[in-house]
């Protein structure tokens, strides 16, 4: 499915005020829900390169890099859907939310 499809199914695509997914390119910034733009706000930098440098493609069978990726909450836990930087072959990473351990 296409970056737009994914977004209009999720109801992404609600919140685009008239953004073209359309002519997105890869270095686009990402797209993110109100609520999931706040839990991808809390997150150090550090550990968001990590949590984009280490997603699953099930066709290359690796850990790879996501780009083209947006961001909505799924069940309260932030999911980022894009695509994979080896094969462009649809990826998905869920990020559950952080304690304050984790954060340390």
């Amino acid at each position: 499915m296409s970056l737009k499809g994914r977004c209009l199914s999720s109801g992404l695509a609600t919140h685009l005020d008239n953004l073209s997914l359309i002519n997105m390119t890869i270095e686009s910034s990402p797209i993110f829900t109100p609520a999931a733009e706040e839990l991808w706000a809390i997150i150090p930098s550090s550990y968001r390169k990590h949590l984009l440098s280490n997603v699953w493609c099930s066709n290359c069978r690796i850990n790879v890099s996501i780009s083209n990726f947006s961001g909505v909450v799924k069940d309260g836990d932030l999911l980022l859907v894009g695509l994979c930087s080896e094969c462009r072959g649809d990826v998905a990473r869920v990020v559950e939310p952080l304690s304050a351990a984790d954060v340390r």
